[in-house]
């Protein structure tokens, strides 16, 4: 039998620096930068939460920081996810990850598969899926576009969005399109919209396979070849180098989707959507964060 993963500081910094792009030493080292720090403060939580570490024994962990850098750390944590979904986005999705690992490993000893959902999960919490789909939507409502977000998703959705945002999602799509089209494009997860002009849409693929995202952006340029949308993947950061794959499948290759549509990580999202002038930007500040095949 191989032997059982446990949940473990290094598995958890681990998590945290990949969900963040950034190496492990970043985490333990003096970098300060927001992206540095941001991901340090979201690893002391985890640490705390999930392990139960004390502030001392977290500052030991990450480089023999003082315990006040810890306290501070969590404090700022905590004040963040009340009102910020990025923090909790990235926590939820690192969870979840964990979870992942802790379950597979299960399975693999013959360990009772709900033991990590246990210590890890939150059933209570809004799925990732609807926490980034409506920091996606809530970018584009800054920027000053319509929001389209599928209609059973709609109330979960502003749930997460702040409230005054809401008069800028659409409760109708009108654009003229045959009935085939518009059924494709209701189902897709966000739609950036100028008037009646659709300007990008995005899939959130978070636990669904990244075939099925691209599937239906796939159906959109069968429908309408001549369409000229913005199209992207969103999904978390490990996810990448299956989605990049995925869409250079000669079927999308032949609708000329790997030149249509691009790949955004979480943490891009949570990048675009801290943007201190973001009222301010123009939608393409997108092309700095996207990938392509």
């Amino acid at each position: 039998m191989a032997p059982t993963v446990q949940l473990s500081s290094d598995l958890i910094l681990t998590a945290v620096a990949r969900y963040h792009g950034l190496p492990v030493s970043t985490l333990e080292g003096p970098r300060q930068d927001r992206d540095a720090s941001t991901a340090r403060h979201i690893a002391m939580h985890l640490l705390h939460i999930l392990l139960g570490l004390s502030a001392e024994e977290i500052g030991t962990r990450l480089g023999g920081r003082e315990r006040t850098t810890v306290v501070y750390g969590l404090q700022r944590t905590t004040e963040r996810l009340k009102d910020d979904t990025t923090a909790s986005i990235a926590i939820d999705t690192i969870r979840e990850h964990l979870r992942a690992i802790l379950a597979s490993e299960g399975e693999h000893n013959d360990q009772p598969e709900s033991e990590p959902a246990e210590i890890i999960g939150d059933s209570a919490s809004p799925r990732t899926s609807i926490l980034v789909q409506a920091k996606v939507a809530q970018i584009g409502a800054i920027m000053g576009f319509s929001i389209w977000v599928p209609t059973n998703d709609r109330s979960r959705v502003l749930e997460q969005v702040s409230e005054s945002m809401h008069d800028k999602f659409l409760r109708e799509l009108d654009l003229g399109y045959d009935m085939t089209t518009l059924s494709t494009i209701h189902n897709i997860d966000v739609l950036w919209l100028n008037r009646k002009a659709i300007i990008r849409a995005f899939e959130i693929e978070d636990t669904t396979r990244i075939y099925s995202g691209l599937l239906r952006m796939a159906d959109l340029l069968a429908l309408q070849p001549n369409i000229n949308i913005k199209l992207h993947i969103v999904a978390n950061e490990d996810r990448q180098e299956k989605a990049l794959r995925e869409i250079t499948r000669p079927v999308f290759v032949a609708l000329d989707l790997p030149q249509k549509c691009s790949f955004l990580s979480y943490a891009k999202i949570g990048t675009i959507a801290n943007h201190a002038d973001l009222r301010f930007l123009r939608d393409d500040i997108i092309s700095s964060y996207e990938v392509w095949a």
